[in-house]
């Protein structure tokens, strides 16, 4: 008889400890919303509060098996856990996915498993499912499935013109990054083009003398005045002599030093003859005019530079000191850090355009 009473007291304890410890769960549910339509769908939340030391465990929900009649679940969420009182207590929430393809009005009452037994949310939560109303009475106002519907992405013309404007920046961006690392100074070179040569200079100018002498245009010292000073200008650009500030025989000793030789007896002969004319008021033939003209011809033709000469005359000029390549520098630098950005920012644009059509 005592070890009945026992037996009875130690189940009444234990009913009592597993009551108290059932006691500290709750489990509370809620949906988003509690009216939808016919396929629609909505999610019911269940949150457990528990004991740190029980095991709770959520219900899994096969495709499109039901968590009441009529209600399916289409997916589960993970599960999000936050402790409470100094981790002493847990509060677990998860959300299912349901819809229903019944009109009517569902009572769901979500349960956990705790510790092996079944706990069911202190709440039931009602969903309302309305179905469409259907017009039979005016039936020819249904319209037919719409068309497929486009993908809203599309390589249009400025999807086009930004793509190329990126590379174009992103060569930009490479350019000056490999231009930087360059230790080498930076500089602009300019090139001077050679001014027409002075034989040719002298040749048109002669050759406007020649018929201004078969016209009779000039008379004998004009006629000389402007020779000598043909001839004066071509020696000062073709030998760097300031002949055009100097006097016949100046011009001939200056030749003689710089050992340009050529043609000088008929050149000295030929400046002579000039001096006589304008100063000597000396009357020369008309063939000696011609031959004088003949002289200057030949002597520019002996004398006038070759090609290689003229090719070699060409200057190159390197422009920039030390302060101009730092400001280049710096000019490259924000170049290429605008250019970085801005190609950046253009990248971004045409993925997130690419990336929503798989949205």
């Amino acid at each position: 008889m005592k070890i009945v009473i026992i037996r009875n007291i130690l189940l009444l304890l234990a009913w009592v400890v597993a009551s108290v410890t059932m006691a500290q769960v709750v489990v509370e549910s809620k949906l988003d919303t509690a009216e939808i339509r016919i396929g629609e769908q909505v999610q019911i939340q269940v949150k457990v509060t528990a004991g740190k030391s029980q095991r709770v465990v959520f219900p899994e929900f096969g495709n499109g098996q039901e968590v009441t009649p009529g209600v399916e679940v289409l997916a589960g969420s993970r599960i999000d856990t936050t402790l409470l009182n100094a981790g002493k207590r847990i509060e677990l929430k998860r959300r299912y996915t349901v819809t229903s393809f019944d009109s009517s009005l569902y009572n769901i009452v979500p349960y956990v498993m705790v510790n092996g037994d079944t706990v069911h949310s202190r709440n039931s939560v009602g969903l309302k499912v309305g179905t469409i109303p259907v017009d039979t009475v005016h039936y020819d106002r249904f319209n037919g499935p719409f068309d497929p519907v486009d993908m809203p992405f599309s390589w249009t013309w400025h999807l086009w013109l930004l793509s190329l404007l990126l590379i174009v920046m992103l060569v930009l961006v490479v350019m000056l990054a490999i231009r930087l690392s360059n230790k080498a100074p930076l500089t602009r070179v300019v090139t001077v083009e050679q001014p027409e040569a002075p034989h040719l200079v002298a040749m048109k100018e002669m050759e406007k003398m020649k018929q201004q002498v078969d016209s009779s245009v000039l008379s004998h010292k004009e006629y000389y005045e402007q020779l000598t000073n043909i001839l004066r200008t071509y020696i000062m650009q073709r030998f760097g002599i300031n002949a055009r500030e100097m006097t016949s025989q100046e011009i001939i000793n200056a030749l003689l030093t710089s050992n340009d030789k050529i043609g000088l007896q008929e050149l000295q002969e030929l400046l002579s003859t000039a001096d006589l004319v304008k100063f000597a008021k000396y009357e020369s033939s008309f063939t000696e005019a011609k031959h004088g003209l003949l002289v200057a011809v030949n002597y520019v033709n002996e004398t006038k530079q070759s090609e290689v000469e003229m090719s070699a005359q060409k200057k190159v000029i390197v422009i920039g000191g030390e302060q101009r390549q730092q400001r280049i520098r710096i000019g490259m630098y924000i170049g290429l850090v605008l250019l970085s950005l801005a190609s950046l920012a253009l990248l971004v644009y045409l993925l997130e355009e690419i990336v929503n059509t798989f949205l």
